[in-house]
């Protein structure tokens, strides 16, 4: 009897050890992912968009491209000071309001929550990389969630190699949706739109 307890127990410690070394490599996988803090303190990845104003809900996706809510007449010495050269504006209504640099370039795209289709993705995306050539480039809607999230999103996919759900992940769950926005129609729609965005030739 004695011996068969300490068989049993020799298996069990061996059937622990196992466990502990095949959760090993993942626990060092997760927490070798490189993470920063954002404004409000929870962690990041260091590859979603970085939090530069939380009241403008400001962020850069990367060196030359930003996203934000509707900027007011605060903004506009932040954004010189960012290098933005182009506001792109996917709300219905003109920036003439608060951006009164005439050096800024402004292209306006009124876009509708609900009704993005692959016209308008391709419009977006084209005007952002033409705009680059100028500099630093904003986007931006009414509350930089949905129609900007999309178009965030989007750019990820179609010019830094991002999976749809990388995507998704990073641009449209930290910043929120509202009642109009549906998660299926947003991912119909970066498939659609990537695919013909790629088929344009604006893939690289």
């Amino acid at each position: 009897m004695q011996g068969l307890l300490w068989f049993l127990r020799l298996c069990l410690a061996a059937l622990v050890l196992v466990a502990a070394l095949v959760a090993l490599p993942v626990s060092m996988a997760w927490s070798a992912t490189p993470t920063t803090q954002s404004l409000a303190g929870e962690t990041r990845p260091q590859s979603w968009a970085e939090p530069l104003d939380e009241r403008l809900n400001l962020y850069r996706i990367q060196p030359n491209l930003y996203r934000s809510a509707l900027p007011d007449n605060e903004a506009e010495p932040m954004l010189k000071e960012l290098g933005v050269t182009t506001v792109i504006n996917f709300y219905q209504r003109s920036d003439s309001a608060w951006l009164h640099d005439p050096k800024m370039r402004q292209i306006h795209l009124p876009f509708h929550t609900d009704r993005v289709d692959d016209t308008d993705v391709i419009s977006a995306l084209r005007s952002i990389r033409q705009s680059q050539e100028f500099g630093s480039v904003l986007i931006h809607c009414k509350h930089g969630q949905n129609r900007t999230g999309l178009i965030a999103a989007l750019y990820r996919i179609v010019y830094q190699g991002w999976s749809k759900e990388q995507a998704l992940a990073a641009d449209s769950t930290p910043f929120g949706h509202s009642a109009h926005a549906d998660p299926d129609t947003c991912s119909t729609i970066i498939r659609t739109g990537s695919r013909s965005a790629a088929t344009q030739g604006w893939h690289c």
